[in-house]
């Protein structure tokens, strides 16, 4: 394994560790007056000045080798991701907002089937099941608390 694999994976094991806290720490966040919107632009400031250390660091090109147009609306998407997600934790619980969250594995399900028209694999269906299964397991929703939900 070579320099850019090992620091790929890194990046990617520390992003996927940071992202399993996102909602956690959104909740504590708004307890002390955070707004969706500010949290959202302090992410962005924060990942920005990572990636421009890393890429200092690494010496690598700043060149996007995709048009302007996908990338501002991929932004956008994340943009507007981040602040739905993060936002609902504002009004129902981290746990809810955790599991609606991660129903895109089924969305994605869905959308191969729909509008691909490509036939879902068994073991896809599966993996996707245990998956969706395993966060709302993991996370343990308490549906009874959900008629105390600030709406």
């Amino acid at each position: 394994m070579n320099k850019n694999q090992i620091v790929g994976r890194a990046i990617a094991l520390s992003a996927a560790i940071f992202y399993g806290f996102n909602t956690t720490l959104s909740r504590l966040a708004y307890d002390t007056g955070t707004t969706p919107v500010s949290l959202t632009i302090y992410r962005f400031l924060m990942s920005m000045l990572l990636m421009i250390v890393i890429v200092l660091i690494l010496r690598k090109s700043w060149r996007i080798k995709v048009s302007p147009l996908v990338f501002g609306a991929c932004v956008f998407g994340m943009v507007a991701t981040s602040i739905g997600h993060l936002g609902a934790v504002n009004y129902i619980p981290v746990s809810l907002s955790a599991i609606i969250f991660y129903t895109f594995p089924l969305q994605v399900v869905a959308y191969k089937r729909i509008a691909q028209r490509e036939p879902i694999a068994r073991n896809e269906l599966l993996a996707f099941g245990i998956a969706f299964i395993g966060i709302g397991t993991a996370l343990g929703p308490d549906f009874q608390r959900l008629g105390a939900c600030r709406i």
